[in-house]
């Protein structure tokens, strides 16, 4: 499994190092940061993986014409359809609707990532069915949220099972990970993105893979919170190398 490591836009340069070849970024961020384009648009003219997110975690709507900007000029290797959470049916609406509009853009030769919702496990099956069989023919990756056990009471570890039972063609990606470190144990999944490993960074905290691991997570709001996350900057040098070295240190595959 490979992580994706979520940053701040300031912090970019000084702790997603050269080694770090798989990246998420956010559609509105691209669009409204010049830096932050910049950046990853220079990573993937280098062949390095990119994967265009939309801003559900951030509190942010992603338009389907900010996906398309961002689009052009990113040129990701997979965009994230997007979805509603606990909400089935305007997760395949508006799935679809963004898959014809960016399908059809010339520029397009990104694989799709879908991302399943539902109030209950029945729905957020169906949801699935509907999604991987009837959006379209670039859809490659079956993203799966944080919140498997709350809404469906099964672990990531058992919707990832599921998922490749019915589904062995698509890969499979954890939208975010888990805290208690519980994703590391998830076999089968392709990859997983996150901002805890630089937050747990900057807050001092150095985390090896090996362990151990910290018993809490200290959350985004001491980095400006969802959103003002983006344009969180530091200026220890200490807080910087640990964020760094643990962007580093989970780079490699798990």
């Amino acid at each position: 499994m490979r992580m994706y490591h979520i940053c701040p836009v300031p912090l970019l340069e000084r702790v997603i190092p050269p080694e770090c070849k798989h990246h998420m970024c956010i559609a509105n961020v691209v669009n409204s940061d010049m830096d932050y384009a910049a950046f990853y648009s220079i990573r993937r003219r280098r062949g390095e993986w990119i994967t265009l997110d939309v801003g559900a975690f951030e509190d942010m709507d992603t338009t389907v014409e900010e996906l398309w900007l961002a689009t052009d000029k990113i040129k990701p290797a997979e965009i994230v359809l997007p979805d509603k959470f606990k909400d089935a049916e305007e997760t395949c609406v508006r799935s679809a609707q963004a898959y014809e509009a960016l399908d059809d853009a010339a520029l397009m030769t990104a694989q799709f990532m879908i991302v399943p919702q539902g109030r209950d496990y029945g729905e957020y099956i169906t949801c699935l069915k509907v999604l991987a069989s009837n959006v379209g023919p670039r859809v490659h990756t079956v993203g799966i949220i944080e919140e498997t056990t709350e809404l469906y009471d099964r672990s990531r570890e058992r919707m990832a099972e599921d998922v490749r039972s019915r589904f062995p063609e698509l890969d499979v990606h954890l939208l975010g990970f888990m805290s208690d470190f519980s994703d590391v144990a998830i076999r089968g999944a392709r990859s997983c993105d996150t901002g805890k490993l630089v937050t747990w960074g900057i807050n001092g905290m150095l985390v090896m893979r090996e362990g151990p691991w910290p018993d809490t997570y200290p959350g985004r709001e001491t980095m400006g919170g969802r959103q003002g996350f983006f344009q969180y900057d530091c200026i220890d040098p200490f807080m910087v190398e640990t964020a760094r070295e643990n962007v580093l240190e989970w780079s490699r595959e798990i």
